[in-house]
């Protein structure tokens, strides 16, 4: 997701709790990375800030508190210390809000066990997603980068929690869900399609420390469409699941033919450790630095 803002401002929430809150955030923030036994984390950035730094400094907690006001995104929230996406590079990562430096990562990852699980779930997703499909609305992300054409989308879980409902109608994908090392502090469980004529422009998503799956829910005989992550195309296969990093610039060319519908399941990037993502899921990372929050909307 691209993770960037509306370009809408919005007058500041009455009152200081907030600002309150932000600070005892970084409080917490400043604790895990001190303690934690991953140097590298100690670089991770925020909106191409070190999150050190904001995290020990109250002057510059100040700032952000002060800036301009706070910015309304997309996905429904107010938030400090927004900027504009980074520059797309071809060959590098550019994540718009979460960065961990010097993470060995690749456009597309080899399929793994947990491809096979989604895969092997295929049938049981799709009659689920059959039966809640109605409900599905243009992606939040539609007006910034889907040039022609739709995007649909139904949230399962974003930073905000879950979809309401989602244990009693998508009983068999939420029991997948928790078998699996979803990255829920910094990504998605999403159902989403596109029809002949659909072209979303290149964008990186939010953060780098996750790896995007797509399992290919439904993909007619005669569907030309395919995901370009950092230059390379390829093409959804009903049935199977295809992983890659969208913090590359990626995009998607739905040509011609039937509709594409696919389950996007964010886990945690393949190079973190196990210390670093029992740090990453502190429940203090999903509400940083957002001064509202969404019912369910990712990062």
């Amino acid at each position: 997701m691209a993770g960037g803002a509306s370009g809408q401002d919005k007058a500041p929430v009455p009152g200081q709790d907030w600002a309150d809150g932000f600070r005892a955030d970084c409080v917490r923030v400043a604790d895990l990375l001190e303690t934690s036994a991953s140097a590298r984390l100690r670089a991770l950035r925020w909106f191409d800030r070190p999150l050190v730094e904001i995290a020990a400094s109250r002057a510059l907690q100040d700032d952000l508190i002060a800036s301009a006001g706070p910015r309304h995104d997309a996905h429904g929230f107010d938030r400090l210390g927004w900027r504009p996406p980074p520059r797309l590079r071809q060959g590098a990562v550019t994540p718009s809000v979460w960065h961990l430096p010097d993470l060995p990562t690749r456009p597309w990852f080899l399929p793994d066990g947990i491809d096979r699980r989604l895969e092997a779930a295929h049938a049981s997703v799709l009659a689920e997603f059959t039966n809640i499909r109605a409900a599905m609305q243009p992606h939040p992300d539609s007006e910034e980068i889907v040039t022609r054409g739709a995007w649909p989308a139904l949230i399962v879980i974003g930073a905000g929690g879950e979809m309401p409902e989602a244990r009693t109608r998508l009983p068999a994908l939420m029991s997948l869900v928790d078998a699996l090392p979803v990255c829920g502090n910094f990504g998605f469980v999403f159902f989403a399609g596109t029809v002949a004529g659909t072209q979303i422009a290149a964008h990186s998503g939010s953060t780098n420390l996750r790896a995007r799956r797509h399992l290919a829910l439904r993909v007619a005989d005669d569907t030309d469409a395919a995901m370009v992550v950092d230059g390379e195309a390829r093409p959804w296969v009903m049935g199977r699941c295809m992983t890659f990093d969208d913090a590359f610039a990626h995009s998607v060319e739905h040509r011609s033919g039937g509709d594409r519908v696919i389950l996007s399941v964010d886990t945690w990037h393949p190079s973190l450790s196990e210390a670093e993502v029992a740090v990453l899921s502190d429940p203090v990372f999903p509400r940083f630095g957002k001064i509202t929050q969404a019912p369910v909307a990712p990062d």
